[in-house]
């Protein structure tokens, strides 16, 4: 069946994880992580101090994937020569979503995420210097995602995980991905097509720059200095609709190009003539 916004979107605002849903605001709140805070389920109710902690929270938002801040290639945002990431095993995944205009039945929704966030981030904030989460893309409100492409070792992890030997990274990354694999693994990085097929880590970037997204993420908040910084690490992503195809230039093509002929008017006729004219009267004769 065609993917249907409307219909889709009537089912999300029936859910707490949704953003834009009314339910979202009361159904979640931060609670003390081993670094930081993470966002969680409200569990009614009396507390039980005996009672497993509750869930993190997976919530969510849609929005269209911007083409700048893109690093999303099997080593995200690593550079040899970055002063931020000097080892590979701080390499993140990094993208910015923003209000998905091709399609009406969501743009709205994306403003109101936006609100709800901001609320989200404000019930935590010690400094209200917010960085990291709620962005600017040019002078509109996107959100930014960040998700390390790496992981510690767990032993004898039952995951099946990507093998980090066979990782396919340029040859500028292999001596830094050879310092790490005895320390860390692949962490899965989820994208699922329209079809609902698994993307490939080497087609995510051009498979999602300017696609419409469903993003599923945890939410995480750290005190660091004079900045509550937030972190949006992603669970999932879905693509709901591809970016709209550009049309093919005709001076992009591996063969030749030759324009259309233009039929001569009748006074291009003339002047060409005359010129032909001249041509022969001012010729020299030797």
């Amino acid at each position: 069946m065609a993917f249907s916004s409307p219909f889709h979107r009537d089912h999300l605002l029936r859910t707490k994880e949704y953003t834009a849903s009314s339910l979202f605001p009361s159904a979640f709140s931060f609670a003390k992580a081993p670094k930081g805070h993470i966002l969680k389920l409200v569990v009614p109710g009396p507390i039980d101090p005996d009672a497993p902690a509750p869930p993190d929270a997976i919530i969510i938002v849609i929005g269209m994937v911007s083409a700048s801040s893109l690093w999303l290639s099997p080593t995200g945002n690593w550079s040899p020569n970055s002063q931020y990431s000097k080892s590979l095993r701080e390499a993140k995944y990094t993208f910015i979503i923003t209000k998905p205009v091709n399609d009406p039945t969501f743009a709205p929704d994306f403003a109101a995420s936006i609100t709800a966030l901001k609320r989200t981030q404000s019930s935590i904030s010690k400094t209200g210097n917010n960085k990291w989460f709620i962005v600017k893309d040019t002078s509109d409100d996107a959100i930014r995602f960040a998700t390390h492409v790496f992981q510690p070792k767990v032993p004898d992890s039952e995951l099946d995980l990507p093998d980090i030997h066979t990782w396919p990274v340029k040859t500028e990354a292999r001596e830094a991905l050879e310092a790490i694999t005895e320390s860390h693994s692949i962490r899965d990085f989820v994208v699922f097509d329209t079809d609902n097929s698994r993307i490939e880590p080497l087609e995510i970037a051009n498979k999602l720059r300017g696609a419409i997204v469903e993003c599923s993420f945890r939410l995480k908040h750290f005190q660091i200095g004079d900045d509550d910084s937030f972190n949006a690490e992603i669970e999932q992503i879905v693509i709901l609709r591809h970016a709209p195809s550009q049309p093919p230039s005709p001076y992009k093509k591996t063969t030749p190009y030759r324009p259309p002929v233009r039929a001569t008017t009748r006074p291009e006729k003339s002047r060409v003539l005359a010129w032909g004219i001249r041509r022969l009267i001012d010729r020299p004769c030797y």
